[in-house]
């Protein structure tokens, strides 16, 4: 019986293994391309009850560090599932910016938890404020 020889065993092998790890690096490269670009982070999160208006405020940092968050187009609020505009945010935020938005929600009563939820062009981030 004969079988294929060694040689050509050994390149066909290698020839397998450079197109699975060029297939891999593609898709890698773009998954992770796809998970950094524009992708949000909210740093704090809390509730203005004991000022006029009511509502959230919320910090929104742009982990992207080449692209700008366009707000009104690129950003949703919800609160505790019901969506909101950013009330006091406009514009856009820069690449490795930080902003300061208010939520015009209606604040809970005392010592009830609420969920802040930032929805973003890669990611959503949510966040819990006791109201």
């Amino acid at each position: 019986m004969k079988g294929v020889s060694t040689v050509i065993a050994t390149v066909l092998m290698l020839v397998i293994t450079i197109a699975l790890a060029g297939m891999a690096y593609t898709i890698m490269s773009g998954w992770l391309t796809a998970q950094t670009s524009k992708a949000i982070e909210v740093t704090d999160v809390g509730c203005r009850a004991l000022v006029t208006p009511n509502g959230y405020y919320v910090s929104i940092k742009n982990l992207d560090p080449s692209a700008n968050i366009t707000i009104s187009s690129d950003l949703t609020a919800r609160v505790d599932s019901v969506p909101y505009n950013l009330a006091t945010c406009t514009g856009s935020i820069a690449a490795s910016s930080t902003v300061n938005c208010d939520i015009a929600a209606v604040g809970g009563n005392g010592g009830t938890l609420h969920k802040v939820r930032i929805i973003g062009p890669a990611n959503a981030v949510e966040k819990s404020a006791a109201c």
